[in-house]
């Protein structure tokens, strides 16, 4: 925007920067309550749990990443149905 003149200013660059090359949405199997385990800009290893799905008795779904994984974005409405859109994840990036 303030390079566009809509607001007041110089530009600046920001000291990191992500460029997600490789992306897919992350989706429950099973519905409940969503308990998030990670915010969004996290990065994960293989294994590392992301979120889990509860009802009013106990767990019942774990969700974990498949892989080296970046939280793009996680749901914050914590009521899912069961092949509910959970996160969108970055499967590949460049970072620069």
């Amino acid at each position: 925007m303030k390079t566009l003149g809509m607001i007041p200013g110089e530009m600046e660059r920001p000291k990191k920067q992500i460029t997600i090359t490789k992306r897919r949405f992350l989706y429950c199997d099973k519905g409940g309550f969503l308990v998030m385990d990670v915010q969004p800009g996290a990065v994960l290893s293989r294994g590392q749990r992301i979120a889990h799905v509860i009802d009013l008795f106990s767990e019942v779904e774990t969700i974990e990443a498949q892989g080296k994984t970046y939280i793009i974005l996680a749901r914050v409405n914590p009521i899912v149905h069961t092949g509910d859109r959970v996160a969108f994840l970055g499967l590949e990036w460049n970072e620069g």
